[in-house]
């Protein structure tokens, strides 16, 4: 079976090259700054100016398209953005939201550590079932948080090393992601 991998997983390979990194000056401080998505109805704080992905790829006759902000450098990334699925997800035994948290998981290579259920508010008062997971990899380490509305998958993805991390970046990426109303 031929695994496609999308863009949330393969954007660190896209950020820039490895060499490029390793030449770079220790990073001094940084000021987070709040970015809008001009079609995506949602902001986000990143640790500098993002960069915009789409990739679309084609699974078992399902379309997924998925648009994403994302900054940062191969030691620390975060990404907000959302996904649309053209038909159902969702399993037997999983939701439309298991699923996706799955979908991705897996084409990180990476093992689901932890998950709960939580809620995203879409103002003016709409709160949106969520998910908030950490998953590893051999390198990695994903902290995500991801809300379902309609065929629309939002997420947002703090990806750092597995070990040495930020807690401060995590949650400055994590809770910078605001829905905004919808138009």
């Amino acid at each position: 079976m031929t695994r496609t991998l999308p863009v949330l997983a393969t954007l660190l390979m896209c950020l820039a090259p490895q060499g490029l990194w390793a030449q770079a000056p220790a990073p001094a401080a940084v000021e987070w700054q709040a970015f809008t998505a001009e079609d995506g109805h949602f902001e986000a704080m990143f640790p500098e100016m993002p960069k915009t992905y789409t990739d679309r790829r084609v699974r078992n006759g399902v379309t997924a398209t998925t648009h994403v902000l994302a900054a940062g450098s191969p030691s620390f990334y975060c990404m907000a953005g959302y996904t649309e699925y053209s038909a159902s997800i969702a399993g037997p035994n999983r939701s439309e939201l298991q699923a996706a948290r799955d979908d991705y998981i897996n084409s990180t290579f990476a093992t689901l550590l932890e998950s709960r259920n939580v809620t995203l508010l879409r103002p003016p008062g709409t709160e949106l079932q969520a998910v908030r997971y950490i998953a590893i990899a051999d390198t990695r380490r994903y902290t995500s948080i991801m809300a379902i509305e309609g065929s629309r998958f939002y997420h947002v993805v703090a990806s750092s090393q597995r070990f040495g991390f930020s807690p401060g970046d995590v949650a400055r990426c994590l809770s910078g992601f605001k829905l905004l109303p919808a138009s």
